[in-house]
């Protein structure tokens, strides 16, 4: 298995993971086998047709596989995902002080914050930032912290795997 291979299988876990869906939810979209999906996830080879439907059901830009594989930087996604602001950026959300705020403190790593807000839509708002990132986005309500900390690291590997 290659790096390149590997990495894809991660990207691909990694947007899963983001988007909250079981596998065989995925699998389904984007009509291949959950066995398919699976050997995508773990970085082995599977034929480009399927690889185009998983890339269709994530909302890749058609071909991002191909880039990663190739070591290049994809294009840009169809689905945009979470909000990215630039460092010293707030979104309106943060005009008033976090409910939870919290800085290299567990479940966060030495260098990490995270900031939440729960407002009017029954979902939290957080602010993830490390040295290199800053991360807006929002889960519903009853997520545990640990989920979502680990759902925050994972959109900032995507982030950083684009850039």
């Amino acid at each position: 298995m290659t790096d390149q291979r590997k990495q894809l299988g991660t990207l691909i876990d990694d947007h899963i993971l983001v988007s909250g869906k079981e596998y065989r939810t995925v699998a389904a979209e984007a009509g291949v086998s959950v066995e398919t999906l699976g050997k995508a996830r773990r970085g082995e080879k599977i034929n480009a047709r399927s690889l185009r439907k998983i890339e269709a059901a994530l909302g890749w830009a058609p071909g991002a596989s191909d880039h990663i594989l190739a070591g290049t930087t994809p294009p840009a996604a169809t689905d945009p995902g979470p909000l990215l602001v630039p460092r010293g950026g707030r979104p309106p959300i943060e005009d008033t002080d976090p409910e939870l705020r919290l800085e290299g403190k567990a479940p966060l790593r030495d260098g990490e914050l995270l900031e939440a807000w729960v407002r009017d839509d029954d979902k939290w708002h957080y602010h993830y930032a490390t040295a290199d990132l800053d991360l807006r986005t929002a889960f519903e309500a009853g997520l545990s912290l640990e989920d979502a900390v680990r759902k925050l690291r994972a959109m900032a590997a995507i982030h950083r795997s684009d850039m």
